[in-house]
C-alpha cells in the first residue's frame, strides 16, 4: 500500500478572501476617498505596480533598470526626478558578471550603492514554491523595488506565446508586489518585429500599469513610455553613455542635442507625413507596407514625428493608431 502524498506547505503569499464582498463595497463619492498609487520614482515608476522595461538585445534596457534601482537604493534623484527612499532587491538572473561591472561603474560615478541588496541566481515565477521562497527574501529585505533582470530567464522552458504560461508569470509578479507593495519591474525582451512591442503574449502588456521601450542610436539611448496605465502615455527621455571605469553610465540628454542628420531623416519624415495626411488612421506595419522606404528608416520617421507634434499615437486595444496632426515638410520644418 502506497503511503499517502505529503500535503505541501500553505503558501502563505497566495491570495485568499477571508472578508465577504459587503466589506469591501462602498457607495457613491466614497469611490473618490481611494488614494491614487504614490509615486517611486517622478511620474515614471509608482510603489504597489507591475513595470517593464523592454528592448533588443543591447538596447540599454538593464542599464536603465540598474540606474533606477541604484537612485532608489541611495536616494539620489533619479535623472532629476525626485525617488523614494527604500531598500532595492536586484535579480540578477541573467548575466550576474557583466551587473556586476555595470554597477562598479555607477558607484565610481555616484559614490555608492546604498541599500541594494541583489540575488545573482533565477528565481522560476512558474514554479510556486520557488515564488513562495521570494516572497519571503522580499519580506526581509522590506524592498521600494524589485527588479527582474530578465524576464526571460526567470520563465526558463515556459512558452512565452502562451496565455497559460505568461498569465501565470504576470500572477507570481503580482504575488511578489501583494507582500509589501513594492513595485516590480521586469527587464524583458522585445520580439522579432520590436515595432510590435514586448515578445510574448499579449496577457503580459495587459497586466502591466507601465511600459518602457528601449532602443539604441548613435548617440546613446531612447526610452519611450508605451504605456502608464492611470496617466497619458507617450514620455520620451534621451541618454547618452558615458565611459567609467571598465563600463559605461547614463546620463539623460537635453532634448534635441541628439538630433544629428543621420537620426532625423527628413525625407523619410516626410513621406510619412504625406501618407498618414491621406487616411484617417493607420498602425505601423500599414505605414511600413505603404512603401515609403527601408522600414527601420520609416520607424524613425514616425518617431520623430511623434515626438515632435506632427503625428499623435493611441491605443486601440493592445494596438497603436497614428493620425496626422499637421503637415511636415523638409522646407518648412516649423510648419504650423
Amino acid at each position: 500500500m502506497s503511503a499517502t502524498p505529503e500535503r505541501p506547505p500553505r503558501n502563505p503569499y497566495r491570495r485568499v478572501t477571508q472578508r465577504s464582498l459587503d466589506d469591501d463595497l462602498i457607495r457613491g463619492d466614497e469611490i473618490l476617498d481611494i488614494p491614487p498609487r504614490q509615486s517611486l520614482v517622478g511620474d515614471l515608476l509608482h510603489q504597489d505596480s507591475l513595470a517593464a522595461i523592454y528592448g533588443a538585445p543591447g538596447a540599454g534596457k538593464s542599464l536603465l533598470a540598474l540606474d533606477i534601482g541604484l537612485s532608489v537604493a541611495t536616494r539620489q534623484p533619479w535623472q532629476g526626478r525626485e525617488v523614494i527612499d527604500g531598500p532595492v532587491l536586484y535579480i540578477a538572473a541573467e548575466d550576474p558578471p557583466g551587473i556586476a561591472q555595470r554597477a562598479r561603474a555607477w558607484r565610481s560615478r555616484h559614490g555608492e550603492l546604498g541599500r541594494s541588496a541583489w540575488l545573482k541566481r533565477a528565481v522560476h515565477l512558474l514554479d510556486p514554491y520557488a515564488v513562495t521562497e521570494l516572497c519571503d527574501l522580499v519580506a526581509r529585505v522590506a524592498p521600494a523595488l524589485v527588479v527582474v533582470d530578465t524576464l526571460a530567464r526567470c520563465m526558463s522552458g515556459a512558452d512565452e506565446n502562451s496565455v497559460k504560461d505568461m498569465g501565470a508569470v504576470v500572477e507570481a509578479l503580482d504575488r511578489i508586489r501583494m507582500v509589501l507593495g513594492s513595485c516590480v519591474l521586469a527587464v524583458h525582451h522585445s520580439g522579432k518585429d520590436s515595432a510590435r512591442g514586448m515578445r510574448g503574449h499579449t496577457s503580459l502588456l495587459a497586466g502591466l500599469d507601465t511600459v518602457i521601450a528601449c532602443t539604441r542610436t548613435h548617440t546613446g539611448i531612447t526610452a519611450v513610455v508605451d504605456k502608464q496605465k492611470n496617466a497619458a502615455d507617450g514620455q520620451r527621455l534621451h541618454f547618452s553613455l558615458e565611459p567609467e571605469g571598465d563600463s559605461v553610465v547614463i546620463v539623460e540628454s537635453v532634448k534635441g542635442t541628439d538630433s544629428a542628420p543621420a537620426w532625423r531623416p527628413t525625407w523619410y519624415m516626410e513621406q510619412v507625413s504625406k501618407f498618414l495626411e491621406g487616411v484617417d488612421e493607420a498602425n505601423v506595419n500599414t505605414i511600413r507596407k505603404a512603401k515609403l522606404g527601408k522600414s527601420e528608416r520609416v520607424d524613425e520617421a514616425l518617431t520623430c514625428l511623434i515626438a515632435e507634434g506632427f503625428v499623435s499615437i493611441s491605443r486601440v486595444g493592445n494596438a497603436s493608431q497614428h493620425r496626422s496632426l499637421k503637415p511636415f515638410r523638409q522646407s518648412a520644418e516649423d510648419a504650423s
